[in-house]
Formats: C-alpha cells, structure tokens, sequence
C-alpha cells in the first residue's frame, strides 16, 4: 500500500497493526503474483494465527516512518497463517501538527482475506 501525505506537513506514521476479524476451516488456495514498483519498499510479515498479530520488519527499519505529500512510503505486508482462513484488516496510527487517528487500512471497504497455502500430502 502506498501511503502519503496531503500536503508538505509531515505526517508520523507511529505503529501500523494487523486486525484479526474472524478465522475459519481454510478453503483450497491459489498463488497471486506481486505487483512492483519503483519506490523503495518496506517489508513487514505477520503471523494472523497469533492470538495478538503484531507487524515485524523484514529487513529494514520499523515503525515510526514520515510521509509527506511528495515523500510517500511503499508498505508490503506479507501476512502467513498455517491453520486457519482470515479476514483481516489493517490500522495505522498517525499524527500530524498536533492531530492525531486512526486509518483502517482494507480492500474497499472489506476485510482482506487471507487463504494458507494448502500443506503437501504425507507420503
């Protein structure tokens, strides 16, 4: 997801955080491709089995980030669960010139949806 601000007020990116909303028996699964980019991203995984999921940085820096209209920043979350299928959303804590929120961060309006990868039969 790309994020920046409105304006060239610096906007503080504090904490972002998977939201668990549900989880049931998984559904067989297909791969999606990636989409690219040509800014810089910034990687984070999460395990939505946890009973508390909570972003972890790749391999670079973790939160806080700044953003400003013409300084965005490129997140990538790559979420993993092995037991369940989940719909999750996203939320990111903000502030900005003494204000501060909450943005829900999903597809349109609707949770994401988070399928595993179905395990190789026993043999």
């Amino acid at each position: 997801m790309l994020v920046e601000g409105l304006a060239a007020q610096a906007v503080v990116l504090r904490e972002m955080r998977p939201v668990v909303l549900s989880r049931k028996v998984p559904r067989p699964a297909q791969h999606w491709g990636l989409i690219m980019s040509m800014l810089e991203r910034r990687g984070f995984t999460t395990d939505l089995d946890a009973d508390h999921p909570v972003l972890r940085p790749l391999d670079g820096p973790d939160f806080p980030f700044t953003v400003t209209s013409s300084d965005p920043e490129l997140f990538e979350v790559y979420p993993a669960a092995s037991a369940f299928e989940i719909e999750w959303h996203l939320e990111l804590e903000w502030s900005s010139a003494g204000r501060h929120g909450t943005l829900t961060i999903d597809d349109g309006g609707r949770p994401f949806h988070f399928v595993p990868r179905p395990r190789a039969p026993v043999q």
